[in-house]
């Protein structure tokens, strides 16, 4: 009856691997297939609450030769609803974007940046007719390089390269640090990430990639000290001095960072994504939350 039962459990236990499951990205020069985002922002200040829902689709076309892996996007459609003050208006975007990517397509720079920062600015002018409005929208895109507009102008490339290209143990999940941005202002943040595959999925047509990322405690709560020597610091008055006092008195922060890719084993991209954010922080007594969620489908590539 043991042998049985043992044989039975071995009939439905997940396949073992005895190394990692490689999903290189797999796509031919000159292919292209469909990008579609969908993206929810909720903000909550002082209990009053803000949202900005975006859609796009996008034709991405691979280019390997030449200079270095690229993928052209041509805005197909878009739109951005809510308070969206300072957000590009996606259905006025008429010139494409030629990114520069690693061999997860993960965006490295914009190829075409001072071209597209025109075609930006006239998308930000043709929709935004109060000249206070479109002077603050500018401000998002004038300081930026071609390595950060990529990641500014494209989140859900970087998104989607974070699941993408890994070769990945399913007994034994990836663990690294990296670091994010303080959201209180000063140094950054050292953040503790996790990424695994699922060992049930890891041999069929759609391996499930989980990645998890939270702030790291001993480095956010040096962080938070600096934030408040600091603010203590540029207090020159002692009404100043009091005010600051009162602003770190309750200061906390926290973020978890989540995202759940299904891989399409033959080309190695993510048929879909989803990942969210939450940032909760208190400061001078009033209550800041962010809840970011995206929804991303690619399609499967048509080649030349």
């Amino acid at each position: 009856m043991k042998c049985a039962l043992a044989a039975l459990a071995l009939a439905f236990a997940p396949p073992a691997f005895a190394a990692p499951v490689e999903l290189p990205v797999n796509v031919v020069d000159g292919a292209t297939w469909t990008i579609t985002t969908h993206r929810i922002r909720e903000d909550v200040r002082g209990g009053a609450p803000r949202r900005v829902e975006s859609h796009a689709r996008y034709k991405a076309t691979y280019r390997a030769a030449g200079e270095g892996q690229r993928l052209v996007l041509e805005l197909l459609d878009g739109s951005v609803g809510g308070e969206a003050v300072g957000n590009l208006p996606l259905d006025q975007l008429k010139a494409p974007i030629e990114v520069e990517v690693d061999e997860a397509l993960a965006p490295v720079r914009l190829a075409n940046w001072p071209k597209l920062r025109t075609a930006v600015y006239a998308a930000i002018d043709g929709a935004t007719p109060e000249p206070k409005a479109r002077e603050v929208a500018r401000t998002v895109f004038e300081p930026l390089g071609a390595e950060q507009a990529a990641n500014v102008m494209l989140p859900h490339m970087a998104y989607l390269g974070l699941g993408q290209g890994l070769a990945l143990d399913p007994a034994a999940p990836h663990r690294y640090q990296s670091e994010l941005p303080n959201p209180l202002g000063g140094p950054a943040v050292a953040a503790d990430a996790v990424l695994a595959i699922d060992a049930a999925s890891a041999g069929g047509e759609r391996p499930v990639i989980t990645w998890t990322q939270a702030m790291n405690p001993d480095s956010l709560a040096a962080t938070m000290r600096a934030s408040m020597d600091a603010l203590l610091a540029r207090a020159g008055t002692p009404e100043q001095l009091a005010q600051a006092q009162a602003a770190v008195k309750d200061m906390s922060m926290s973020r978890q960072d989540r995202c759940r890719f299904e891989i399409d084993a033959k080309t190695g991209l993510a048929a879909k994504t989803e990942c969210s954010t939450e940032i909760n922080a208190r400061a001078g007594g009033q209550d800041i939350t962010r809840t970011d969620r995206w929804t991303i489908t690619q399609t499967l590539p048509e080649n030349p």
